[in-house]
């Protein structure tokens, strides 16, 4: 999760929906861990979605209440990358130590 997002988030475990290609994925916001991340359930939308390195997931938040989250999930491949995109990632690198905010 990147730091950024953490602080508009709940600091505790509350239900999450990703929604990706007309599909919902339940899983876990786990906003009292450190670092705050997603339950196991991630690792299962990686696979269905065949993300790869150097593919950029974009979360939409389309609901926060405190208790519930829900986001839409973009994934964008290499060639599906604005060039502005493409050249923050080439200036930053592909690390989840730098993620790259779109306000």
């Amino acid at each position: 999760m990147p730091t950024h997002m953490v602080p508009f988030l709940p600091r505790a475990t509350v239900p999450v929906v990703h929604s990706y290609g007309g599909k919902n994925r339940n899983l876990s916001y786990n906003g009292d861990y450190k670092p705050p991340k997603f339950d196991r359930q991630w690792k299962i939308f990686v696979a269905e979605n065949h993300l790869k390195i150097g593919d950029a997931c974009v979360f939409e938040l389309m609901e926060n209440n405190g208790k519930n989250l829900r986001f839409k999930v973009h994934i964008l491949g290499p060639g599906d990358m604005p060039a502005e995109l493409q050249e923050l990632i080439k200036s930053r690198g592909q690390t989840l130590e730098a993620p790259i905010c779109i306000n």
